[in-house]
């Protein structure tokens, strides 16, 4: 037989075929491994994993897709997980993040209280004429005057002194001319404004994020889906209150408030009466409305009424008042301390990992 004519194929030609075959089935058989994944995924994704059962996260798995991690589940009593951000005031916080869009928590730390209550102080105050200037028919000056029963003449509560007319009195009605003693006008105090309860201010900002529409349960059905942590935000969970304990897996706690209990104000501003005055006085009648004509004086102060009977005939229209001594000393200022309190209210317990 002719050698070329088909001839028996050797060792090593049926090795090499054999083991072609094998490879082939191999290929295909990764394929149909591959087949369920690139039928959720729509493409064909390659993991390498030294120990896929064990150590490789699924990637269709739902947590996975919605770019969630697996964390501890929160334990009863308290919400989450969420991602919080927190930062001083003067910093802006950052959006949430597309895979945790919802803003459910906004809360504050760090109270500092401003206690400014303003300075009192007391305005000036005059010496005052005699409530009081009175004539009577009798000739004699007894102390007491002026009399209720005494011809009282009309005057201005403010009067500066100046001529000022008076009904006419006929002569026989003024054999003697009284006055009460001077008086010091009021203090009145100097008010600045009253802090209410919105002079405070917080140190610190927080908000938390969450994914509201994500799976909650991961595959090992032992952890919780929480959304992948991004940026600044911490993973946390939280209760509403104080609460002084963490949940296990969640050691770093923070409390934030979401505003203020009580109020600020300060007590009133008053003026004691000046400790030293001195107000004495010239009251003196006139028989003209021009008073030209002196009829008589007296001098009044601030512990001592005047009475003359040394009176000029001639009736009396008009008065004047010269101040021989104008001292009405100063008001003390009393008030303007703080009162009140601000606490934090409304606290929200964070627990993070």
């Amino acid at each position: 037989m002719n050698s070329q004519d088909d001839p028996e194929p050797t060792l090593r030609q049926r090795t090499r075929a054999r083991t072609l075959a094998w490879g082939t089935l191999g290929g295909l058989a990764v394929l149909f491994t591959l087949l369920p994944a690139s039928c959720r995924l729509g493409r064909i994704m390659i993991y390498t994993c030294p120990d896929p059962c064990e150590t490789c996260d699924d990637p269709c798995h739902p947590c996975i897709e919605a770019l969630g991690e697996c964390v501890p589940e929160a334990p009863f009593g308290w919400a989450g997980p969420v991602l919080v951000w927190a930062g001083p005031r003067a910093i802006e916080p950052p959006p949430c993040p597309d895979h945790a869009p919802s803003r459910v928590y906004q809360g504050y730390d760090g109270l500092s209280v401003e206690r400014g209550c303003p300075r009192c102080s007391c305005g000036p105050i005059t010496c005052l004429s005699p409530e009081t200037i009175a004539t009577s028919d009798r000739a004699v000056c007894l102390g007491d005057e002026p009399r209720d029963d005494d011809l009282h003449l009309p005057i201005p509560p403010l009067w500066s002194g100046s001529c000022l007319e008076v009904p006419a009195v006929d002569e026989a009605d003024v054999a003697s001319l009284s006055a009460s003693e001077t008086r010091v006008g009021a203090c009145e105090p100097n008010v600045g404004p009253i802090p209410a309860s919105d002079a405070f201010a917080w140190d610190f900002h927080a908000m938390a994020c969450a994914n509201e529409a994500a799976p909650r349960l991961c595959e090992d059905e032992a952890n919780w889906c929480a959304p992948q942590l991004t940026g600044d935000f911490h993973q946390c969970v939280y209760t509403r209150g104080d609460e002084p304990t963490c949940p296990v897996g969640y050691p770093k706690r923070r409390v934030f408030f979401e505003g203020i209990d009580g109020s600020l104000a300060c007590t009133a501003c008053a003026c004691d009466a000046p400790a030293v005055s001195e107000c004495r006085v010239n009251v003196e009648a006139f028989r003209d409305p021009a008073c030209n004509d002196s009829i008589g004086d007296v001098d009044p102060d601030l512990a001592t009424r005047a009475c003359t009977d040394l009176v000029l005939p001639g009736g009396l229209r008009s008065l004047s008042m010269t101040w021989t001594v104008d001292e009405p000393g100063a008001c003390a200022p009393r008030g303007g301390s703080p009162t009140g309190r601000v606490t934090p209210d409304g606290p929200t317990t964070f627990c993070c990992l």
